[in-house]
């Protein structure tokens, strides 16, 4: 008898908290997705819709292709950050957060896609910096567009591309 009611009561336990971690995590994400869409910005290009966020407006234009996964959000300027000594671009990938997949399918019109977001904001060229599964990304963008490619930054970035 003592043995069922300690079991119920841990049953029960478990129940309360599984019922708390998962209204924690739903009110978390949702907090996200509000945080994540209010901070960036989605535009529609010649290829498809690209979301993006930008920092600085100064000196060169860094290019930023995030990590798998992820999204824009993955650039965090360095607390030093001088707007007016670069302008940093970070998009969101075809597949991640706001841009749809159906924008970039493969590298070269993910490439593409860039370029054409890189127009619609009258950037003539940029250092594209790719990291981890945004380096194929970074490498193809500059393979197929080297009259944009100042540098090409590679951090740690997947290089492998086939």
């Amino acid at each position: 008898m003592i043995l069922k009611r300690t079991l119920y009561a841990f049953a029960g336990l478990i129940l309360i908290v599984i019922v708390v971690v998962t209204y924690n995590y739903y009110s978390w994400r949702s907090d996200k997705v509000v945080d994540l869409s209010s901070n960036s910005l989605v535009l529609d290009t010649a290829l498809g819709p690209i979301e993006y966020r930008q920092w600085g407006y100064g000196g060169p234009t860094i290019l930023f292709l995030h990590g798998t996964p992820g999204g824009y959000d993955q650039y965090y300027p360095p607390p030093n950050f001088d707007p007016s000594s670069r302008r940093v671009i970070a998009v969101s990938r075809p597949g991640y957060l706001r841009t749809p997949i159906e924008s970039g399918e493969s590298l070269v019109e993910q490439a593409d896609l860039y370029a054409a977001l890189l127009d619609a904001l009258e950037i003539n060229e940029v250092i594209v910096m790719g990291v981890s599964g945004g380096g194929p990304g970074a490498i193809t963008f500059a393979a197929t567009h080297p009259e944009r490619t100042q540098a090409l930054i590679a951090g740690q970035a997947v290089s492998v591309v086939v």
